[in-house]
């Protein structure tokens, strides 16, 4: 019973290695402007995470915010900082889509879609589902960076409502 024991820990250990190299992989994969692979193999260092579970609504088709995170890459590093959002959704209106973008410090991050991005698209009445975006930018140095939600109505659409959302930032160092 004790070797299993030990053998079950062991497995559990290689298992998280691969794992771990098998992360390091995918972001060296990740593309934060278009053209330039990224490779951050230094582990998060940074993760700061907000989290709503009572739904808002947004009726604008400019931009507006709705949510923010801040997070902090500690003197002499830099690196790569990606930002999620995912939640329910409801888009309402005769045609067009709800749009979200991710801004750092005021610039949207990349791929930078502005509206054209449809984060959902009008459906039937209550036609709720969940919808996840996902963001980068490469280079971010030392200091506090600040990422923004935005989110607006485009083309038709005439309301967006959203619930039981989380938005994660992390940060990954290149340097």
């Amino acid at each position: 019973m004790r070797i299993r024991a030990i053998r079950t820990t062991a497995l559990i250990a290689v298992v998280s290695i691969i794992a771990t190299v098998a992360v390091e992989q995918a972001l060296a994969a990740i593309d934060s402007s278009q053209s330039t692979t990224v490779t951050a193999n230094m582990a998060a260092r940074r993760i700061t995470a907000v989290r709503e579970d009572i739904a808002s609504t947004t009726t604008s088709t400019t931009f507006v915010t709705l949510a923010t995170a801040s997070i902090t890459i500690p003197s002499g590093q830099s690196g790569l900082i990606t930002a999620q959002f995912t939640g329910e959704s409801l888009c309402n209106g005769s045609g067009g889509w709800c749009s979200v973008r991710l801004l750092i410090d005021g610039t949207e991050m990349v791929p930078q879609s502005n509206t054209d991005f449809a984060f959902d698209s009008p459906g039937t009445t209550n036609d709720w589902e969940s919808h996840t975006v996902e963001r980068t930018w490469s280079g971010a140095a030392a200091g506090v960076h600040t990422i923004s939600l935005q989110w607006a109505v485009i083309s038709g659409a005439t309301s967006f409502r959203v619930d039981d959302w989380v938005l994660d930032v992390e940060f990954w160092r290149q340097s």
